[in-house]
């Protein structure tokens, strides 16, 4: 072992690592109900003491989300627990009263949301999944009916479906360019078959435009392999660039 000096020191918490992990806990907290508190609690509390002074990053960033009252989130915690319809309030073009089998809740934009298959509605809305804003519920009671068993809700795209939905780039990079191994998330990577240094690169790619901007950053220290549309893509971007720049140049 030849860096045993500094293994024998305990890791610290960046204030860029504690920042995002703190943050996310108030975002888990604005979702989970008041039962999952003292945990959340506790997990900041270790969190802050690991961090030590590095914590105090963490204060300077707030986090609010548009959520709902503790009362409610408990509501949908009990639904869930106990397998049984939650009856809403809900405030949306009109109050109503909704009768819904909890599917999940999710965050969007800031916003905290309840999935729910819900009943059909004094306002002739029709029977089917539906997304409530949780700060629109004004209240939620559980009730003695089990939840019944419906097809399988829609899901919006996530990043990871996205991502392994995308297209598959090579690209070869020099030394400077390692960078980008560290900072993006590859397919794999491996040594340039034409023996030069640097490294073979595999990016999943789902916007165009981004990878474009990628490889002008990169400049001279990487080459776009295939596909040969990214490749002429880039090539076009570049020249084009270039254009600009003896346009403007004084």
């Amino acid at each position: 072992v030849h860096n045993a000096e500094i293994l024998r020191r305990p890791m610290r918490f960046t204030p860029r690592e504690i920042v995002p992990l703190l943050a996310g806990l108030e975002l888990i907290d604005d979702l989970a109900g008041p039962r999952y508190r003292s945990a959340l609690d506790s997990a900041r509390d270790k969190l802050r003491g690991v961090a030590g002074e590095r914590a105090d990053a963490a204060g300077r960033v707030q986090v609010a989300t548009a959520s709902a009252t503790d009362d409610v989130r408990a509501a949908i915690d009990d639904a869930v627990a106990l397998g049984v319809r939650l009856e809403l309030t809900y405030a949306g073009r009109t109050t109503t009263q909704r009768r819904v089998d909890v599917d999940q809740l999710v965050m969007r934009d800031g916003l905290a949301y309840l999935q729910a298959w819900s009943d059909a509605t004094d306002d002739a809305s029709a029977p089917g999944w539906r997304t409530f804003r949780l700060d629109r519920i004004l209240a939620a009671r559980t009730t003695d009916e089990p939840a019944h068993d419906h097809p399988a809700p829609p899901r919006r795209d996530t990043w990871a479906s996205t991502l392994a939905a995308a297209e598959t780039v090579v690209i070869d990079v020099d030394p400077r360019g390692t960078w980008v191994i560290e900072t993006h998330p590859t397919e794999r990577h491996e040594p340039r078959p034409d023996g030069k240094p640097g490294r073979r690169v595999h990016l999943r790619v789902a916007a165009r435009d981004w990878f474009i901007s990628l490889m002008l950053r990169l400049g001279d220290a990487g080459r776009v392999i295939e596909p040969a549309d990214a490749r002429d893509a880039v090539r076009q971007a570049a020249h084009a660039a270039l254009d600009t720049y003896r346009e403007t140049a004084v």
